[in-house]
């Protein structure tokens, strides 16, 4: 059966939704959910690694290198629907996703490019992305910026 993509806006990559733990038992293999979510792995590229050295802002210190920055690569949780539809969700979600990126880098958005593009992200970024997510921990998910 081929679905058709939601029409309603799947730009939601940035909203906390509850966590929907798995009913089947899986406790043999230490699986306490399967999560409804798709997991994004973003990688940089040269060019990314080109502007992190040229933007800082104290070039006197060490330069990054592209294995040094993927060393640990962001990761984010998204809808099983923008996992699908990927490269609809990212047509409509690339613009926060990419400031997040970069206000990792450098907090301030001066320093960030001002022609912040679809094209521009893909030049500077790829996208891995995984379909199945399992909560290996026997605890509940917890924001760390939650007070």
């Amino acid at each position: 059966m081929v679905l058709d993509p939601p029409t309603h806006s799947r730009c939601v990559c940035l909203l906390p939704k509850p966590v929907v733990r798995s009913t089947r038992d899986q406790s043999h293999l230490g699986i306490t959910a399967m999560l409804n979510r798709g997991l994004l792995v973003i990688r940089y590229k040269q060019p990314f690694i080109d502007w992190v050295n040229e933007a800082d802002p104290y070039p006197k210190g060490s330069t990054i290198t592209q294995e040094d920055a993927n060393e640990d690569s962001p990761a984010y949780l998204i809808h099983e629907e923008a996992a699908e539809y990927f490269e609809d969700w990212l047509q409509e979600c690339f613009s926060p996703l990419f400031e997040n990126i970069l206000g990792e880098w450098y907090t301030d958005p001066a320093l960030w490019p001002q022609d912040r593009t679809l094209k521009l992200f893909k030049a500077w970024c790829e996208f891995e992305l995984h379909s199945m997510v399992l909560d290996y921990v026997d605890g509940p998910l917890l924001d760390d910026d939650f007070d």
